[in-house]
């Protein structure tokens, strides 16, 4: 995910990208358990070993 976003939501290459279409394709994301991934997010085993490293449940 960082690899791809920079910290004001833009990309590499340089397109904006609204705020709001980040935080609809997470919401998304989570939503669906990964099943619904953008390219830009981790596998979704890979978050959930993440989450359970931190003591987060998802």
């Amino acid at each position: 995910m960082g690899d791809e976003l920079i910290a004001n939501g833009s990309s590499r290459d340089g397109d904006l990208m609204p705020a709001q279409s980040v935080v609809d394709e997470l919401w998304t994301y989570l939503d669906t358990s990964g099943a619904q991934r953008p390219a830009r997010l981790p596998e979704w085993e890979d978050v959930q070993e993440l989450a359970k490293e931190y003591g987060v449940t998802l």
